[in-house]
Order: structure tokens, then C-alpha cells, then sequence
């Protein structure tokens, strides 16, 4: 292409310099005879040549497209490359290129951090051969893309390692060599993989799945790579089992595996907390940097897996299901008629040790009371203490009310009972599995 003209190259418009002719004339004379004939100068005829730059022919995936959280990215340059290529990528990924002809690959080792901008700068200046020439890149050739959203399959497989939520994952044989030895350049696990997960009822064993044969027995989370940029955001081979017994009804019955789900709002949310993020739930791109990385230093919840259940049916009482076991047990108050507690599963999303609470009662009378030990879990509902003179029936706006002490323990104990992220599950049932 010669005359300043442009090429389009997949959606993207690539300059291509002008290329003038290369004169290549001589003149040649022809030396007189003795016998005094006159030469006749003869000149050769003009030739002109037109070189080409080196341009890029296409690309896969087109920059338009969703990147893949693991795809590979192609580029075709209109000629064979002469010499090794290394474009640079922003922000910085591990991974390698490999280069065959006039073709040239980058494969990720773990994959690209989901829902960020990725761009992609091959240098001017790199060669290759054209018809016997050398040619160059005129100018630098970048590519921008927005990679896809993470799955929430792989979301849980990394919170169930870090134990922010209640399942062993157990990759099988298969993610020795397809996942979790990607520090060699091994391709990456494919996102259809899949994980399984046990139905509503309870399981009476620590895992509700017997481990396939072909399941090794590493800790998975040892596995993993110790460079964050290595590990896979691609779902892994395995199985994700309840990791305790005595798993509470509502609680399994709220799971599935790869969907959002309140459990797994719940351990983003107490991951955040944990990591001096803002607590709001959503996978968001600081969350799946900071959750790699915690991976890559094996930094886990330094809380055990709690589950706070609430009945609204008989005498009322708030019990704390940790780690497998039912450990603590108080009378409560829900809400009274006209302004009950609203039944159903919620994660604690704001926390206050005091507080004067204020609002608007059924029968219209506005009150502004103090309040102690405050764990919010549903818009206005909150978990906290307050002074009664008993307990155990309906008496609050919405809230779930305990007294003081008790409250005191929970949102002050070590264990983190009532932190962010813990689910409080209000129902008309028991309170047992």
C-alpha cells in the first residue's frame, strides 16, 4: 500500500507511511571506432520498486470483544517475523508469547484480573520479511480490551480456600497439571469445568460427596501458586462439599454452586471487611486483586464460619451455629405486629458499638433511644442490645433485640459472631438442623 493510504484492521485503523520510488538509473556510452564512426550513448530504463511496511492483518479476539478471563490473544502481521517479539501488556500479566511465521501468541499462566482494562503494545520497529526485503513496523500497534466478569464458580472455589465460606474445595487430578502447575505455562482450565455441591439436606458427615478416585489429597489451597498473577481466574476440576456437619436447613437450602447466592454476598462482604475494602458485597476488580493475592499468601479468614438463626414462632431466641456446632443460645425480641422482622437470610453490612437509634413506632410515636452493640442486617434491622425487663416475644420496631451482655459478647467476642458478612437467618421454624 503505498500514498499515505490506511488499512482497517479488525475494527481498528492502522497508518501505513507513505513509500516513495527508488530510482535506480545509470547512463552507458558507447566508445567511437578508429575508423571515426560516431557512439551512440544508450540509457537504461527507469525502474521503480515500492516496499511495504509491516502492518497487522488481524487479530483474535477482535478488541471490541469480551477478553476471556483466560483467552489467549493472536496477533497476524502481514509477514513472517524475522526476529523474536515480546509486546508488552498493561497491566502487567504473567504469561509468555510464542511466535510461529507471521503469527504471534500470548498465553496467560493464570489469567487476567476480571473486569479490568487490559492493553496490549506491540513496539514500532520490529522486522520481518517480505518478499526477500526487510520491512518494520512504522509505528507502535496497540490493542485495549475489557476483560470479561469473573464466575462466581471460581469466586467460591478461592473464598471456600481462604475458608470464607463453609465448603472444602478438593480439585481433582486433572487441576495438577490443567490448573494448579500454571507457573510452567500449562494451559489454564477450561470455564466449563465444573464443581459440585450436596442438596438442602443436611449431611451428617464432614463432606456430603464422596471424593472421586481421581482426587488427590493436597490441600488445594496449597497448591496454588504463590505469584498471584499465576493463579488461575478460571474455574478449577473438583468438588466443593459442605466442610462441617450439622449443616442448618435454610442455610444449605440457600446455596448453588456458580450463581450468586447470599452465602457468597456473605463471604465477600467478610473478606472486604478483612481486607480494609468497602464492604459491599460485589466481586468488583479490587476484590478479585486483593482475593489473588490473599491466595498467593495464604492469608484465611481468621474467623470460623458463623450462622446466627432467629425464629419468630413460640418463645423467640437468637442461636449461633459456628464451625459445625450450635454454641450459643439467647432469648430474643423480633418485631411487633405491623412492623415485624422481615423472615429470610441477610448479611451483616454495618456495625456500631452504640448508637442513638431513632424512628417511628406503629402507633405513630417517634422515639430516639440509645443502643448498644449494633450488627444492621436488612436496611434498618439490626442485631443488638437493648434493656428489657424480659425477653423471648415481639417487642421491637424490626429489630432483633437481646439484652445488653449478651449482645456485649457477640460483638465483641474473638470469634467474630456478629461481624460483616455473618448471615442472619429470620424464620418461623426451628431452630435446629
Amino acid at each position: 500500500m503505498v500514498g499515505g493510504s490506511a488499512v482497517v484492521v479488525a475494527g481498528l485503523i492502522v497508518g501505513v507511511a507513505a513509500c516513495g520510488a527508488v530510482p535506480n538509473a545509470g547512463s552507458r556510452s558507447a566508445a567511437g571506432s578508429s575508423s571515426g564512426g560516431t557512439g551512440t550513448a544508450t540509457t537504461a530504463p527507469s525502474t521503480t520498486t515500492t516496499t511495504v511496511p509491516l502492518t497487522v492483518a488481524s487479530v483474535t479476539p477482535a478488541p471490541s470483544s469480551a477478553l476471556p478471563t483466560d483467552g489467549a490473544i493472536t496477533i497476524d502481521f502481514s509477514a513472517p517475523l524475522a526476529s523474536p517479539v515480546q509486546p508488552t501488556l498493561t497491566p502487567p500479566v504473567a504469561g509468555h508469547w510464542s511466535q510461529s511465521g507471521r503469527t504471534l501468541t500470548f498465553h496467560p499462566t493464570g489469567g487476567y484480573i476480571p473486569s479490568t482494562h487490559e492493553v496490549v503494545t506491540v513496539p514500532q520497529g520490529i522486522k520481518a520479511v517480505e518478499g526477500g526485503q526487510s520491512v518494520a513496523l512504522s509505528s507502535s500497534y496497540k490493542l485495549s480490551y475489557h476483560v470479561a466478569t469473573g464466575t462466581y464458580l471460581r469466586l467460591q472455589e478461592l473464598l471456600s480456600e481462604l475458608h470464607y465460606l463453609p465448603f472444602t474445595f478438593q480439585p481433582s487430578a486433572q487441576a495438577s497439571t490443567a490448573a494448579f502447575v500454571t507457573e510452567t505455562g500449562s494451559t489454564p482450565p477450561s470455564s466449563s469445568s465444573t464443581s459440585t455441591t450436596p442438596g438442602t439436606t443436611a449431611p451428617s458427615t464432614t463432606s456430603t460427596t464422596a471424593a472421586p478416585t481421581t482426587t488427590t489429597t493436597a490441600p488445594a489451597l496449597q497448591r496454588e501458586p504463590t505469584q498471584a498473577d499465576a493463579i488461575s481466574t478460571s474455574p478449577v476440576p473438583g468438588t466443593l462439599s459442605w466442610a462441617y456437619p450439622n449443616i442448618p436447613h435454610d442455610l444449605a437450602a440457600a446455596w448453588s454452586p456458580g450463581k450468586a447466592n447470599v452465602l457468597t454476598k456473605g463471604a465477600v462482604m467478610a473478606f472486604e471487611a478483612d481486607n480494609g475494602l468497602a464492604v459491599d458485597g460485589i466481586p468488583g476488580i479490587q476484590v478479585w486483586k486483593t482475593l489473588l493475592q490473599a491466595v498467593a499468601t495464604r492469608k484465611v479468614d481468621p474467623h470460623p464460619y458463623n450462622f446466627l438463626m432467629v425464629n419468630e414462632t413460640g418463645t423467640e431466641y437468637l442461636r449461633i451455629w459456628s464451625a459445625g456446632k450450635f454454641v450459643y443460645t439467647t432469648l430474643a425480641n423480633t418485631g411487633v405486629p405491623g412492623a415485624a422482622t422481615a423472615p429470610g437470610i441477610y448479611p451483616v453490612y454495618l456495625r456500631y458499638s452504640h448508637q442513638i437509634m431513632r424512628g417511628t413506632d406503629v402507633n405513630g410515636t417517634k422515639y430516639a433511644v440509645p443502643v448498644s452493640w449494633i450488627s444492621y442486617f436488612n436496611g434498618g434491622d439490626a442485631v443488638h442490645g437493648y434493656p428489657r425487663a424480659s425477653y423471648g416475644y415481639p417487642q421491637s420496631n424490626g429489630c432483633v433485640e437481646l439484652p445488653i451482655p449478651n449482645a456485649d459478647m457477640m460483638w465483641n467476642s474473638a470469634q467474630g459472631y456478629d461481624g460483616y458478612g455473618v448471615l442472619v437467618d429470620v424464620s418461623s421454624g426451628p431452630l435446629g438442623s
